[in-house]
């Protein structure tokens, strides 16, 4: 198996994975911080954490499902604590609530506009923005410069972003 393949399985299970956690770890978040935008950072991060040291899950000390509510509940209160220690500077903008159907739409269309993507593209989208790999890292990886990188990220963001407002025309026209 190539490792252009060993990537897309390792992100299929990633997906799974966050498919069937993240709205747990959003709701143990959310119940400590009451802030919708928050809970949806903590969530990610909560998921992130495990996802990056999978050795750190001991199944003899309780389920995953256990196991992803501890890592969400820590990061929550983590931010809770950095939030109290935090000096507002204005008031924040737009609906403390978000909207649970634009949300969905827009990760609708940003999953077709992934797999519109070449398979090194989506190799390339994984690695950044879903592994939160580093820039050196992926340099390493890939064995280019990191400004080889920074270059293929940025015109990657900018394919991404006509076929995101292609596909946006799309579910406004049906």
């Amino acid at each position: 198996m190539d490792t252009s393949q060993a990537l897309c399985e390792q992100a299929q299970q990633h997906q799974r994975f966050f498919r069937q956690y993240q709205r747990l770890a959003y709701t143990v978040a959310l119940r400590i911080l009451k802030d919708a935008r928050d809970a949806e950072e903590v969530a990610s991060d909560a998921m992130a954490r495990v996802l990056r040291a999978p050795e750190k899950y001991d199944s003899s000390r309780g389920s995953m499902k256990s196991y992803v509510a501890l890592i969400a509940r820590s990061q929550a209160l983590g931010r809770l604590a950095a939030r109290r220690d935090e000096v507002p500077v204005a008031a924040p903008e737009g609906p403390s609530a978000p909207d649970w159907a634009a949300s969905l739409e827009l990760r609708e269309r940003l999953n077709g506009a992934v797999l519109a993507l070449s398979e090194p593209e989506k190799q390339l989208f994984a690695m950044r923005f879903v592994y939160g790999y580093s820039t050196r890292e992926m340099a390493r990886f890939f064995g280019i410069s990191q400004n080889a990188v920074t270059t293929r990220v940025s015109r990657l963001r900018d394919k991404l972003k006509p076929l995101l407002e292609e596909r946006e025309g799309e579910h406004t026209h049906e």
